[in-house]
């Protein structure tokens, strides 16, 4: 089974992954996965670079540097959509390969971007809207207006909601969150062990 870990900006997405982590379970992250992409050793590299055709946007360990090229995205909205169906397409083949009992993978645009259906299981982090932007606000740096912005390149929360398996609520104390985990956890009859003994 293949169990994807979602959410929506300030939801507490990341901090379930990290509780998971902390109980033993390794949870892939996706958007640490695709700027993997972006140096020198991947195998997407000379695509991308091919696509982008401009060296400025290379470090000096000629790995592509994201900052740059955020920057190029912003201008440019079919460079982005190129990049990000080369990704996309590597990070498909990828979550196809793997063959375990279970795996989990925590992907912050799993119905964004149709990743959705390499998965078998959606677990849902969800929050009142104001108790997520506050989080943001207050912790993250962020303003309102930027929250807002970011919110709004996602799906509507109530889709992502009625197209998951499970949902957890964060709107409480870190204390509750992991309670909640627990709890999944139980309902799944999911161990650390049995994943780390029986990986092929």
């Amino acid at each position: 089974m293949k169990i994807a870990i979602t959410g929506f900006f300030g939801s507490g997405k990341s901090s379930v992954s990290v509780i998971l982590r902390n109980k033993g379970f390794s949870v892939d992250d996706f958007d640490e996965l695709a700027k993997s992409c972006y140096h020198h050793d991947s195998p997407v590299y000379p695509q991308l670079v091919d696509i982008i055709a401009d060296a400025s946007i290379l470090d000096a360990q000629h790995n592509i540097d994201p900052k740059k090229l955020s920057v190029l995205f912003f201008n440019n909205s079919t460079l982005k959509k190129e990049i990000e169906t080369v990704i996309y397409h590597q990070l498909a083949a990828y979550v196809q390969s793997i063959d375990r009992p279970y795996y989990m993978a925590e992907v912050s645009v799993l119905y964004e971007s149709g990743f959705d259906a390499y998965f078998d299981y959606v677990l849902m982090i969800s929050s009142d809207i104001d108790i997520a932007r506050k989080r943001v606000v207050q912790y993250r740096g962020y303003s309102e207006a930027e929250y807002n912005k970011r919110l709004s390149f996602q799906k509507d929360i109530q889709f992502k909601q009625s197209h998951s398996d499970a949902i957890i609520y964060n709107n409480t104390t870190p204390q509750e969150l992991e309670r909640q985990v627990d709890l999944w956890l139980q309902t799944m009859n999911l161990s650390p062990l049995s994943e780390m003994t029986s990986i092929k």
